[in-house]
């Protein structure tokens, strides 16, 4: 009896992650939202930091913005990471306020060890108006509006030059420009 043995593939699928950065009210998560549309079903993901935020403030009894980072925060966001790396996705979007070199560099530590050597990163810059920051910010939720003392701050760090070997591609998003046949405002 001739035993015929057959092998799974064990390599890995090249996937592509993508890391919204912009501050808050710059459009990332609905960016983020329409480039997943676009993929087969199943295949993208949008993961957003802002969910564990918003879960941790409902925890804490929190009815305003109030910063919660910090280790609890963290860790729940790596565990959401560790999860979705470890599903079939192929395009992973990272919707979180990665506004500078420093923050974009703690994002890549707490994935580093998912990443497969043929996978690429990207990143989408979103160089919307102060302004229009500002005002989209005035028409969240309460507990979704941060405050303008915070808004100027992630402008400043926003506007620091990135310094990040480990990324394939930066692409900057202006504040009006044609994406997926319609337009991004």
């Amino acid at each position: 009896m001739n035993h015929i043995a057959f092998f799974v593939s064990s390599k890995p699928k090249k996937r592509y992650i993508y890391i919204g950065s912009g501050i808050p009210g710059s459009g990332k998560t609905t960016f983020l939202k329409k480039l997943a549309a676009e993929h087969r079903e199943g295949s993208a993901i949008v993961v957003s930091r802002d969910i564990f935020r918003d879960q941790l403030r409902t925890e804490m009894g929190v009815s305003s913005y109030f910063p919660v980072a910090g280790f609890k925060e963290d860790y729940l966001w790596q565990r959401a990471l560790e999860d979705i790396f470890a599903e079939n996705y192929t395009h992973i979007y990272i919707d979180q306020t990665s506004i500078n070199t420093k923050a974009i560099s703690r994002l890549l530590m707490l994935i580093s060890h998912l990443l497969n050597p043929q996978d690429e990163i990207f990143i989408y810059r979103f160089w919307t108006p102060f302004e229009v920051c500002i005002k989209r910010n005035e028409n969240r939720p309460l507990l979704k509006k941060v405050p303008d003392s915070a808004m100027l701050h992630f402008l400043r760090l926003f506007h620091e030059p990135l310094n990040i070997e480990a990324l394939n591609k930066i692409h900057p998003i202006s504040a009006l420009i044609p994406v997926l046949g319609g337009y991004y405002e």
